[in-house]
């Protein structure tokens, strides 16, 4: 909700500004461009009439990014992602935690396409890898994931001053390909499996906001 409460902020800025502002906005070639998302959030609750008593959560996540531009508008970048994840569960018996830390790459490239000299919108595709380690304090099993994408993104830019822009990812048409392997710690058996999918993603997880200053 919070996120498509500030998508909604960010969508009537661009209208405000619009009003404003003439001519088209370039991005020459040679540019550098460097930026970033950075997601942190926390959660604790309290469960009355079950066998959990509290559920505590936390979710940590940094992508830092480089680009080029080769053209005029047109770039091309490495994302490198970091990500922590975190969710314990309390009873009056147990204690449960599970962790899961993540580790992605995605090479892209990105079209803008200005709509004035502040406002731009634009179109990237990526390849992404991400490789996810999970671990729990109850449980015999330790799993790991390598995960495979092939995405196209549209998002929007709005152009703060001429080198500060604030960028925006909204929704994914992608592929998947996730490969899983769980193993028993105490009896070494592996377990393996794969799922792929292609859709459309349209929603808070696939909304994304971030900064970029150019070079």
């Amino acid at each position: 909700m919070k996120k498509l409460l500030f998508l909604k902020i960010f969508i009537c800025f661009f209208a405000m500004k619009a009003q404003n502002k003439e001519g088209k906005l370039a991005i020459e070639k040679g540019t550098w461009n460097i930026g970033g998302q950075l997601s942190l959030s926390s959660s604790k609750n309290e469960i009355e009439g079950s066998s959990i008593a509290e559920t505590n959560n936390f979710n940590f996540s940094i992508k830092p990014n480089i680009s080029y531009f080769l053209e005029n508008n047109v770039s091309i970048g490495l994302i490198i992602g970091y990500g922590y994840y975190e969710d314990e569960n309390f009873s009056q018996t147990s204690e449960n935690s599970n962790y899961r830390n993540e580790y992605s790459v995605a090479p892209n490239i990105r079209k803008l396409f200005p709509i004035n000299n502040f406002l731009a919108f634009s179109l990237q595709g990526e390849l992404g890898y991400s490789y996810s380690k999970f671990n729990s304090n109850n449980s015999q099993y330790r799993s790991t994931g390598n995960t495979y994408t092939i995405s196209l993104r549209p998002g929007g830019n709005v152009f703060i001053t001429k080198k500060l822009a604030f960028q925006s990812n909204i929704g994914a048409l992608q592929y998947l390909n996730r490969n899983n392997k769980s193993e028993n710690i105490i009896t070494q058996n592996v377990s393996k499996g794969n799922s792929q999918n292609f859709n459309f993603h349209f929603n808070a997880s696939n909304i994304s906001f971030g900064l970029s200053y150019y070079l």
